[in-house]
Parts: C-alpha cells; structure tokens; sequence
C-alpha cells in the first residue's frame, strides 16, 4: 500500500490506522530489510520513516517517535500534522564496532492536540528493527582478462590484465609452471596498485597465473579461477615451427614420391 501524496509519494506503508476521527500512514521510505539489517563493523547507515495525516482526519495531531534500545537518532522525534500534510524522518543509524546482533524498535505514538492526558489516541505503532554486524566482508575474486585462457604467446614479456571487483583494491598475482599453484612460485607479487601487472618470463615453458584482490582495510578476497598460458619463442635465425613442420612434410612428401616412382620404373 502507498500514500496518497506529499512527501510520502514513494513511502512503504507498515501500517494506516482509521479510527472515529483520525487516519494516519507510517511507513519507510526506500525500506532496508529492517528485519535483518546487515552492517560491517563500523559502518552507519539512514533511512526515512514516512508519516501522513489523511485529509479525513478532523484534527491536527501530535506525533512521537521514540527510540527503543537501538543506536540510532531521529532528524525529528515530535512534531505536529495538519490534515492533508505529511513529513519524513530520517533515521541515521551510529557506526557499531562491536560484532553483534542489535534487536529493538522504533515507536510511533499519534496524539489529540485537544487531548489532556498523554494517552496515545491511536494505539503504539512499533517498527522491529534488527542490526546485524559483522566483520568486514572480504573483496570478490577479480575476472582475468588476459592473456586468455589456453592463450600462446611468443614474447618473454607479458602484460597481465582483469577486471577490478570495486574500486581503492590493491592485487596480489601469483605465477607458476604447475596448474596447482604451490610454492614456490615462479613468481608473485602482492603489491599491485592497478588492475594490470607485466611481467618478463626466464624462459619459453607452460604457466598458469591467478589474482585475488585485497580491501582498503586489509581483508584478502578470494582467488580467481586460474589461467593456463604458454610462451613459445623462435630463436633467430630459424625458421618458426610451424613452417618447419610444413617444410617437413613437404620433403616427407616428396620422398615418397621418388619411391613410388622408382617402384614402378
């Protein structure tokens, strides 16, 4: 259910009340899951709460909300609405650093103006909200770009590139001449700053190289699949190997030739 107007346009209703002589809308605008808000340590975060007086009421009425047990703030928690007028709230949740669940609630009391006891007129509307936080979660795998998987190269010096999961990540990149990538490497570097890395090979052979990114806050992601490269170098002076291969079979060819026609003289 939505409001009707003001500034309520895009509030998710929790709960319109219709008693004798008021109705009113509490909501929450571009609504978390506040059921189970999930923060890393340290982290903030804020929302809106909606609140609408419908035109049907026949008074202004008072409204109150109230912080039960959570650690957050209003922008404001008591203020008064005309029939036909609305007001968002907005709620800004304290950076937590301490891991945890954080169970509590948000109330919202609806006073009569005329009223002289500080009985609600409308029943307490409470919000349930519950904060999860936990460590720092960890960088995703990078995506390898190139060289490509299987790629031949036939130059000693190669340039490594991947996509970067999120930016302000530094890499770490491990090269080796077993799929299993165990120590020692034939190289590695945990330092990079960019999304690229080149490198100069000792000698022609097959490689296999893999990334895995590291946050602004130290907590290493997990590797990307790993890439299988081979580099093949001509030596000067000779023919490359597919054309001797061809120049072989050529010769191969001729060969048999002769002897068929020997055969047959």
């Amino acid at each position: 259910m939505r409001a009707i107007g003001g500034a309520l346009g895009l509030c998710l209703a929790l709960v319109v009340v219709n008693i004798a002589s008021a109705k009113v809308q509490i909501g929450v605008s571009n609504p978390p899951n506040l059921d189970n808000l999930y923060l890393e340590v340290g982290q903030g975060t804020s929302f809106e709460i909606g609140v609408q007086n419908y035109p049907e009421s026949e008074n202004s009425l008072r409204f109150e909300i109230e912080n039960l047990g959570l650690p957050l703030s209003f922008s404001d928690n008591e203020f008064i609405l005309a029939p036909g007028t609305s007001k968002e709230v907005t709620v800004t949740v304290f950076p937590i650093t301490q891991k945890g669940v954080y169970k509590g609630e948000i109330s919202v009391n609806v006073h009569s103006l005329e009223a002289q006891d500080a009985t609600p007129i409308i029943p307490v509307t409470g919000i349930p909200v519950n904060i999860t936080v936990s460590e720092n979660m960890p960088p995703a795998a990078p995506t390898l770009v190139s060289p490509e998987n299987n790629a031949i190269e036939n130059t000693l010096t190669v340039t490594f590139t991947w996509k970067q999961p999120e930016s302000g990540m530094s890499y770490h990149i491990q090269i080796d001449d077993e799929a299993s990538l165990t120590a020692p490497y034939v190289h590695e570097n945990e330092a990079i700053v960019e999304n690229s890395y080149t490198y100069t090979f000792g000698e022609s052979n097959g490689y296999h190289w893999r990334v895995r990114a590291r946050d602004n806050v130290g907590n290493w992601g997990e590797w990307s699949k790993s890439f299988k490269l081979t580099i093949v170098l001509e030596e000067p002076g000779k023919l490359p190997i597919v054309l001797m291969i061809l120049v072989i079979c050529v010769i191969a060819a001729g060969i048999l030739l002769m002897i068929l026609k020997l055969k047959q003289g």
